[in-house]
C-alpha cells in the first residue's frame, strides 16, 4: 500500500527494531547471557514471544530476577549488544521514508522506550539527526512504558491525535498510538514478528519500509 503523507503532521519513530535494525545484535546479546550460565539458548520465535514493556517481564521468562539481578542483566545486555551490533545499523529503506515526510513538512519525533544515552549516539552514527524536531525516551534503564510519555507530548503540544502517526516493531507501539488514538504502522523486521500482531487489528502491517512508498 501507498501512504497518503500528507495526512500525517507529526511522526512518532520507534527506535529499537525500527529506525535501527538491531533484532540480531539484541536476540544475540540475550543468548550470551544463557551460554555464559549453560542454559539454552532461545529462538527468533521465543524472543519475540517474550518481548514485554518493561524489559524485565521479558527476562522473567529466562532467569530467576532475585539471582539474576536486573543490573546485572542490563549490565551485560549491553556489553554484548554494543559487540554485536553493526557499525551503522540503519533499517534498510527507513531513509527514503524520512526524506518523503520531511518534504511534507511534517515533524517527526524519536519515541523510545531506551535510554535516551543509547539513543543518540545511534542518531548521530547513522547521520539521521536532521530528520528529527524531537528525541523522547527514558532516563533509565528498564524500558518502561512509553505510552505516557507520547500521550503527554501530544498534549502539551495541541497535536491533532487524527494527523499523527506512529510507526513501529511490538505491540507496545501500537498500544501507545490506541492511548493517542493516531494511525500505526508496525513492520515485522524488529523485534516481533506478525504472529504477535494479530493481537494489533488496526495498524497497517509492513514487512518492508519500501511497501509505503
Amino acid at each position: 500500500m501507498k501512504l497518503n503523507f500528507i495526512k500525517y503532521k507529526t511522526v512518532f519513530w520507534d527506535f529499537n527494531g525500527t529506525l535501527i535494525n538491531d533484532f540480531g545484535a539484541s536476540l544475540n546479546s540475550v543468548n550470551d547471557m544463557l551460554q555464559k550460565r549453560d542454559m539454552p539458548i532461545i529462538t527468533a520465535e521465543q524472543y519475540y514471544s517474550f518481548v514485554d514493556t518493561p524489559i524485565s517481564k521479558f527476562y522473567e521468562n529466562l532467569f530467576d530476577l532475585n539471582v539474576v539481578t536486573f543490573d546485572i542483566i542490563a549490565t551485560e545486555f549491553h556489553e554484548g549488544y554494543n559487540k554485536h551490533i553493526a557499525k551503522k545499523p540503519l533499517m534498510p529503506g527507513v531513509l527514503p521514508l524520512l526524506e518523503a515526510f520531511k518534504k511534507t513538512g511534517a515533524s517527526q519525533i524519536v519515541l523510545s522506550s531506551a535510554h535516551l544515552n543509547n539513543i543518540t549516539p545511534k542518531l548521530k552514527e547513522t547521520g539521521i539527526v536532521p530528520y528529527f524536531d524531537d528525541v523522547l525516551g527514558q532516563t533509565n534503564l528498564t524500558a518502561d512504558d512509553k505510552t505516557e510519555i507520547a500521550r503527554q507530548y501530544v498534549k502539551d503540544n495541541r497535536l491533532s491525535p487524527k494527523k499523527c502517526l506512529v510507526i513501529g516493531d511490538t505491540l507496545h507501539d501500537y498500544h501507545s498510538t490506541v492511548a493517542i488514538g493516531c494511525d500505526c504502522i508496525l513492520i515485522t523486521k524488529g523485534h516481533q514478528s506478525r504472529l504477535q500482531f494479530a493481537a494489533a487489528p488496526n495498524a497497517i502491517i509492513i514487512d518492508d519500509f519500501a511497501e509505503l512508498l
